[in-house]
């Protein structure tokens, strides 16, 4: 269940002096603004130690002192559910009252700890986790799907937020994998940090949700997870996780290792219609829904390794390795009318893909004021991708290896100029070499230099707060016959005003660049169906993505939400004739001209303390331009999660129903694509919280089409395809079981490697 927020700092009866290390105040009943006597101040340290120990007095009065400065405060009264403050968030204000609000008899039972503080600076809002939010949850993900406004797909596990969907995860500023921060004890998180438009090393992303772990703990922490996933309907197809995480930390050392292997099946009903005009016609009619003419398998394997020391008190060093390794194979036969006649073609594609990642990182917090950072990463990727074409008595078969050398080299300071204004400068600097060969001896490389220094102002003053900053961006491509030069300054601007407690307003501009990927460079051709190709291009330049976004939050429970997006070269795919001695087509990636506007509403609340709801919904308009011809565009989005803790037990009950109705535009056409979920699970822990059992299933609605379909019509030629992959249209059940042991209170500190995926 969400935490309703405890916390309310509001100008009051005394004044609160903060000196060196000695912090006072008053404490409340909120609702009657009486004075709570008896009342436990505790000051804790960075390190979650406790610093010192006061009691207020007969009016709420307190007074604490430390020898240290501590980094909160936390607050607690026999009766009521307690706080945590941040230190810093006192420093601005002259006078206080920290109000804490009152348990139910029923909710005395058992309540030992309190409910989550959040605060909002600029474009970062922070989560402080409490033992509270704890109950009930025995991984990352599960506290995560508890934060107001957050939503958990239960199927891909994909995070949303609003506007933000698909959120990139990162755990203490480092980028890490999929399996690590899922196995994640939520006994050694400290608080969770919510960042929009990041000017750092991540400023490719429109948002990352960075989980912050406890520092200065010792012990052993294992995590086993596996996960099922089976279509009972139609086809059956079904997919398999299986996982371990071993974390072991010491005063100075920590050592971790991981691994997860993962194995699925695909299937899908395919059909399509091309007319070359004046040349050819290729009718490929909708297979049975029982027979699909396509089917697919994957595996990969994922090792990941690494240790860190801390130096000395300030300074800590840590290095890593990754190693993954991923084979993809899919089979399709279909029968095709090519001009009147009737023939079958057989389509067997493969691919094998190796990533080495190795990294070193390394921080330094100098003083109170000023602290370093850097990481250097290098990464060797290959890949080995053929495929064998059969049609009538006819063979061909085409393979490509390909590999990928890159190197990426970071480096960040932090200046405290004072207590309202900070600054961050960093530089980063980014090599990718690739070299792609088929066994036609045809080859192409493609080379390319990436610099980005960024300035960033960090300000905050009363109920406003903000960042200002710009970054320079210089990309210089080669390949075999061509070469690009970009250079682009990049400003960056967050401002966030919360005047009162129920009403806040954010307003952003920001810009995030996409780099194509090998899949997409790659000049090789491979055939998508009868008398269709689909291949890369290596002229294929970054794309620059400009936001701006306002953000108005009402009530603590509703936030609506306007974005305009906009760019200059977005990737897209375009059809053209092709070369080949058969009239045929081939579909290559383009820059365009892409508009986008979104309008979204965000309801959060918590219902009687056992319930929770998120309601995302939203509007989305879309314009692409290309060659003086504009397609528009539209989504309708709906996804509302609702949790029941029951009658507060061990037992949840979730249900979740995503609708998502896509029409794209494209250069030349249209993208049809629907999503539908209704998803019902309950959970239950056992062996004193150490196993959590999740089962749960996916009901039918059909409530949207279930195929998806492209439409692509120039002069030359009219293409249509359909394709169904049961995404909504039948019955699903998941089975996910995790058992968690931890002796100690052990934080893992990460220094994962930054990767990119070249596969699309």
């Amino acid at each position: 269940m969400k935490p309703i927020i405890p916390l309310i700092l509001v100008a009051a009866y005394s004044s609160v002096a903060i000196h060196a290390y000695r912090i006072s105040g008053k404490v409340t009943d909120g609702y009657t603004n009486v004075g709570l006597p008896y009342s436990t101040i505790k000051a804790i340290s960075k390190t979650d130690s406790v610093l010192a120990v006061a009691q207020s007095g007969a009016e709420g009065e307190f007074c604490i002192e430390s020898d240290m400065k501590p980094d909160s405060v936390a607050v607690e009264c026999a009766g009521y559910i307690g706080s945590i403050l941040s230190v810093d968030s006192l420093a601005s204000l002259k006078e206080v009252v920290i109000r804490l609000e009152p348990y139910s008899s029923v909710e005395l039972e058992g309540i030992t700890v309190s409910a989550s503080t959040v605060t909002t600076k600029g474009n970062v809002q922070t989560f402080i986790i409490t033992d509270q939010m704890r109950r009930n949850t025995i991984n990352a993900m599960d506290l995560i799907n508890k934060l107001p406004g957050f939503i958990v797909d239960p199927i891909s596990e994909s995070v949303s937020a609003g506007s933000a969907t698909d959120i990139k995860i990162i755990v203490d500023g480092q980028e890490v994998s999929q399996s690590y921060y899922r196995s994640i004890n939520p006994a050694r998180i400290k608080s969770m940090e919510f960042i929009r438009n990041s000017s750092g090393r991540y400023s490719q992303y429109p948002a990352i949700l960075n989980i912050v772990l406890k520092k200065g703990y010792e012990g052993i922490d294992i995590n086993l997870n596996g996960r099922y996933f089976q279509f009972l309907s139609g086809v059956p197809t079904d997919n398999e996780t299986l996982s371990a995480n071993l974390a072991s930390s010491y005063r100075r050392w920590n050592y971790f290792i991981s691994g997860e292997f993962t194995r699925g099946t695909s299937t899908s009903n395919t059909g399509s219609d091309l007319d070359i005009f004046g040349k050819t016609t290729v009718t490929r009619p909708m297979s049975p829904v029982d027979d699909p003419d396509k089917d697919g398998n994957r595996r990969k394997w994922l090792g990941n390794a690494g240790v860190s020391v801390r130096l000395t008190p300030r300074q800590t060093l840590t290095a890593q390795f990754l190693y993954d390794h991923a084979d993809n194979h899919t089979r399709e036969s279909s029968q095709s009318i090519i001009s009147g006649e009737s023939g079958i073609t057989d389509i067997d594609s493969r691919y094998e893909t190796n990533n080495y990642v190795a990294g070193i990182s390394y921080r330094n917090s100098v003083s109170k004021r000023f602290s370093l950072s850097a990481d250097v990463t290098y990464n060797w990727y290959d890949i080995r991708q053929w495929q064998d074409i059969r049609k009538g008595g006819d063979y061909g078969m085409t393979s490509v290896d390909g590999d990928k050398d890159y190197m990426n080299g970071y480096a960040e300071a932090y200046f405290k100029l004072n207590k309202s204004l900070s600054l961050n400068v960093s530089y980063e600097y980014t090599h990718r070499n690739y070299n792609t060969v088929n066994n036609h001896g045809s080859a192409v490389a493609y080379m390319e230099n990436r610099h980005r220094p960024v300035v960033d102002f960090r300000f905050s003053h009363g109920s406003f707060s903000g960042n200002v900053g710009v970054s320079y961006l210089d990309i210089l491509a080669r390949n075999d016959e061509t070469s690009s030069h970009q250079q682009t300054f990049l400003p960056r601007v967050n401002l966030h005003w919360e005047p009162m407690r129920n009403l806040a307003l954010s307003v952003e501009y920001y810009s995030s660049t996409f780099y194509p990927n090998l899949d997409r460079l790659s000049a090789q051709r491979w055939l998508v169906s009868d008398r269709v190709w689909q291949s890369g291009n290596p002229d294929l330049e970054a794309s620059t993505m400009n936001y701006l976004e306002t953000r108005l939050k009402l009530w603590r429970n509703f936030t609506l939400t306007y974005m305009f997006r906009h760019s200059s070269n977005d990737v897209a795919t375009s059809f053209a004739l092709s070369d080949t001695a058969e009239p045929s087509i081939v579909g290559s990636y383009i820059n365009t001209r892409f508009i986008h506007q979104y309008a979204g509403l965000l309801f959060s609340k918590e219902l009687s303390g056992e319930v929770d709801i998120d309601v995302n919904t939203n509007c989305q308009w879309y314009s692409r331009k290309t060659d003086g011809t504009v397609n528009h565009g539209r989504t309708f989005y709906f996804d509302v999660s609702a949790n029941w803790n029951i009658f507060k037990s061990d037992y949840i009950l979730s249900a979740n129903l995503f609708l998502r109705d896509d029409r794209m535009p494209l250069p030349q056409g249209v993208e049809k694509t629907h999503w539908e979920t209704c998803f019902l699970s309950c959970s239950k822990m056992f062996l004193n919280n150490r196993l959590k059992v999740n089962v749960g299933v996916n009901l039918p609605l059909h409530l949207l089409p279930h195929v998806d379909r492209t439409s692509i019509i120039t002069p030359d030629f009219r293409y249509e395809r359909s394709e169904d992959f049961w995404k909504g249209t039948s019955w699903k059940a998941l089975v996910n079981i995790q058992y968690v042991f931890s002796k100690g209170r052990t934080p893992r500190k990460s220094g994962s490697m930054t990767f990119e995926s070249e596969k699309d």
